[in-house]
């Protein structure tokens, strides 16, 4: 079951990455830069030059990782040879789960800022400076971040190690499983910290808007696409834990209610994630629709006071071009109130919702139809 939810997630994963092209990331984009780059940028980039997709180097990883604990478990005798242990594969996730994700956020925060590129009026070697803010990690807070979520990490570990081997016994099995998945855990504080940077900076960076074209919102649609990523971040650990708890069997079972409002405050959470860095931008867009709006009212009543002028005068010589113009006005303010008041494209917070309802949909289902069976 663990396998397969991990192989739904890089498939998620892998259907987000479609829509990033190759980048080449910004860490050498200027001469004199602001700081040094973290070591996550370095091992991204690194990742990147492999002859093989990211993807594929994360699952190859998981797979690696979790061949190993099971052979050392299965020459121990601790399980028979062949057989897989579920908490051994939902804790050997969390290490191409959390690198990866961070991969996918840096890469789509790499394009999104070039995508933006048109919407900012500064000079090249300003924007160079902000691109390498936008993408680049900062060297010393990331160590930093790292250590502490290894600590938190390797107590977590021993914690489980406790569960598995109540004997305390110590064999290489569980040693293994404990640093290993204490790895992944080190990557939770640096996708904190970068997921907060980006939202801090994104909606700094809507406010630098120079001049807002209703016509031309694709610029600002890439930047909203990395708040949607960060929010998705939380939707897969609030699903993560919602299928290890009702369908693994974990050892730190909690109760459907728990689960399901755990999983409620994590939506909840991405929600706002989605929507505040934006409140902004959403602001400027729906001043910019009451203005464009009011002149297209503007026009069309001039317009009509020139056809009563016409029809009560007897001079009908106008009265077609008139109409045309007024066609055109009402064409025009129709395209104006469709424009989207919030930058992303059409769908995406449909889409963001039905992920939101598909757990609750599920556990409702289940509580239904537990007594028919």
């Amino acid at each position: 079951m663990c396998q397969l939810a991990f192989a739904a997630l890089m498939g998620m994963l892998c259907r987000l990455r479609v829509e990033l092209n190759p980048i080449e990331w910004t860490v050498n984009l200027v001469n004199e830069t602001p700081y040094r780059a973290s070591w996550i940028n370095y091992v991204l980039a690194w990742i990147d030059g492999l002859p093989i997709p990211a993807f594929v180097f994360y699952l190859l990883v998981y797979g690696t990782f979790l061949g190993l604990v099971h052979l050392a478990a299965w020459l121990e005798g601790f399980l028979p040879f062949g057989r897989f242990h579920s908490e051994f594969a939902f804790d050997m996730v969390w290490v191409p789960f959390g690198l990866g994700y961070i991969h996918l956020m840096e890469r789509s925060a790499d394009r999104s800022i070039r995508e933006f590129r048109p919407a900012l009026a500064v000079a090249d070697d300003e924007f160079a400076m902000i691109a390498y803010r936008f993408t680049t990690l900062p060297a010393l807070p990331v160590l930093g971040l790292t250590l502490l979520g290894l600590m938190i990490g390797w107590t977590e570990a021993l914690g489980i190690v406790s569960i598995l081997r109540p004997d305390n016994g110590i064999s290489l099995s569980f040693v293994m499983l404990g640093v290993l998945s204490a790895s992944g855990y080190a990557f939770l504080p640096v996708w904190i910290f970068a997921a907060i940077r980006h939202l801090v900076h994104i909606n700094q960076l809507f406010g630098r808007v120079a001049g807002l074209n209703l016509f031309n919102l694709q610029p600002l649609y890439g930047l909203a696409n990395v708040t949607m990523i960060v929010a998705i971040f939380f939707i897969l650990i609030a699903n993560m834990n919602y299928a290890s708890e009702m369908f693994l069997g974990t050892r730190t079972m909690s109760s459907p209610e728990n689960v399901v409002l755990f999983s409620g405050a994590i939506f909840g959470l991405g929600l706002i994630v989605i929507i505040v860095p934006l409140l902004g931008i959403h602001r400027r867009i729906e001043q910019e629709k009451r203005q464009l709006l009011a002149e297209a009212a503007q026009d069309i009543e001039d317009l009509r006071r020139q056809l009563s002028a016409e029809v009560r005068g007897g001079g009908y010589q106008q009265i077609q071009h008139i109409e045309k113009a007024l066609n055109a006005v009402f064409q025009l303010r129709t395209n104006i109130q469709a424009v989207p008041a919030w930058p992303w494209r059409p769908g995406t917070l449909r889409n963001f919702g039905t992920a939101i309802l598909l757990p609750l949909v599920i556990w409702l289902a289940q509580r239904l139809l537990a007594p028919l069976f």
